[in-house]
């Protein structure tokens, strides 16, 4: 069996509660369809970076890293209530682009199998 780090088994609390809180009581329009792609703790469990994605434009990334700092105390209170730790990690929030740079990875993909079978 493998050990898990403490700081991992935190990381996946915070991951499921934020996407929870996200999805089910911000009733912010600015963080709507936002989704959480992963939770890093710290080792000393003092700071937990939360990576989120959206799908948009440049505008619509701008406006959900509003929404979601607009919604910080808000989600540390309710993970604050929900994890009953002595210390709750100091949240921050982090652009996750995989999911964009992989969309462009795939489309410039297809243009050269597409130039290769017209050859």
């Amino acid at each position: 069996m493998k050990d898990f780090k403490r700081a991992d088994r935190v990381g996946d609390a915070i991951h499921h509660e934020v996407s929870t809180i996200l999805l089910t009581e911000i009733k912010d329009p600015r963080v709507d369809m936002v989704t959480v792609t992963g939770t890093k703790v710290s080792d000393d469990l003092r700071h937990a970076n939360i990576f989120y994605s959206v799908i948009g434009d440049e505008e619509r990334w701008a406006e959900v890293k509003k929404g979601l700092m607009s919604s910080k105390g808000y989600i540390k209170r309710q993970l604050a209530k929900r994890l009953k730790m002595k210390y709750l990690p100091d949240i921050h929030f982090n652009e996750d682009r995989t999911l964009e740079k992989g969309g462009r990875i795939d489309s410039i993909l297809f243009g050269l199998q597409k130039e290769e079978g017209s050859e």
